[in-house]
């Protein structure tokens, strides 16, 4: 006598299908069974069996995260997917058409015996193959039945998506800014021509900003332009000063304005854009500064780098070299700390802030 499947009520939740469990009766009418092709008990073993492997494989996991249903959900749905089949087949796949044809998929994976109990071989092409349709069905299925989830995970993945900075400063997207790279050795005149397409910054249009590497540079910016009549205030992380009314702002990379907008700007020392401790706010300040105009200064080793973020923000790319002024000149014998030997247009190199403030108390002295 065949054992079929109570038809038990389904309960919805959520806009997915739920199935009451599972209760067996004998039936006398066996014409009434869906299973034409197999029986029922070789239909649930190859579906039981072929679920069981896709969930275990890894492989349809990462492709079900691909269509953003993250692996919890996907896990799921496929024992939810498993258990609506086997007590609704007909009503869950839509039609007797789209049963039959799963029917005739489970039945190639199934040995030829009409044995009650059969063991099914995983290994074999045919049901690789019976797997992989298999997940295309229950792919599709999940796309329409967990499509909020979907839609929130795709929405949180978007939002914690940090692998395209330049989306994370959507006005200044909206710009067409121009940037100009100012590329070559020290004493080469690149922040020079800089500071002269700033000092002449429309003041209508937002006034310019210095960003510098150092407190010292932005302290001689801020001095240079107010000794010229162009009214700046200085923005550092030791102190500031806002003078009311001013047109342009001298700052550290660290202290940049992201909200207001400039006609023109200069990041000075962009190779620094490559330092592992604070390249982040030469990229910040590059993708991120909202000025129409923006001028980078420092050595064409950052060119490269320069280029491909320029790219992917949109904005317009412009190269201009130079080549040093004078030329360097190094002493074949050290000074010996001595610095009474400094002349005129000499330059000394110290490689701490201490050493720095020293040397020039020694100079200075002298």
């Amino acid at each position: 006598m065949l054992r079929v499947l109570s038809l038990s009520s389904r309960v919805f939740r959520r806009g997915r299908m739920q199935c009451a469990p599972i209760r067996r009766f004998e039936s006398h009418l066996v014409s009434h069974s869906p299973f034409t092709v197999i029986n029922y008990v070789h239909f649930r073993l190859a579906v039981n069996t072929t679920i069981k492997e896709i969930a275990e494989d890894p492989t349809y996991t990462e492709r079900a995260g691909m269509h953003y249903i993250e692996a919890s959900s996907w896990l799921g749905f496929l024992s939810n997917f498993r258990r609506c089949l086997v007590i609704r087949p007909i009503e869950y796949m839509g039609s007797r058409v789209e049963f039959d044809r799963l029917c005739f998929d489970l039945k190639k994976i199934l040995p030829s015996t009409d044995s009650g109990r059969v063991a099914i071989d995983t290994t074999v092409d045919a049901f690789l193959q019976c797997k992989d349709s298999l997940f295309q069905l229950i792919l599709s299925k999940a796309l329409v039945d967990l499509s909020d989830t979907i839609k929130a995970f795709q929405s949180l993945n978007m939002t914690t998506d940090l692998k395209k900075p330049h989306e994370w400063y959507p006005l200044t997207r909206i710009m067409k800014r121009k940037i100009i790279f100012h590329g070559g050795p020290t004493n080469s005149g690149k922040t020079y021509h800089a500071l002269q397409r700033l000092k002449e910054a429309d003041v209508s249009r937002g006034g310019g900003l210095y960003c510098g590497p150092l407190r010292l540079l932005a302290l001689e910016v801020y001095e240079l332009l107010n000794r010229q009549g162009i009214s700046t205030s200085l923005v550092t992380g030791q102190e500031k000063k806002e003078i009311p009314g001013s047109t342009h702002v001298s700052s550290t990379l660290e202290m940049v304005s992201m909200t207001r907008e400039y006609d023109v700007a200069v990041i000075d020392e962009i190779q620094m854009i490559a330092d592992k401790d604070r390249g982040y706010a030469w990229t910040r300040a590059l993708l991120g500064l909202r000025a129409r105009e923006v001028h980078l200064c420092g050595g064409l080793e950052a060119e490269q780098l320069v280029r491909s973020l320029v790219a992917s923000s949109g904005d317009e790319f412009v190269l201009q070299k130079y080549d040093r002024l004078s030329r360097l000149h190094i002493e074949e014998q050290s000074l010996r700390g001595d610095y009474t030997q400094v002349q005129a247009g000499d330059c000394i190199v110290a490689f701490s802030k201490s050493d720095i403030f020293s040397i020039r108390r020694q100079v200075g002295d002298t």
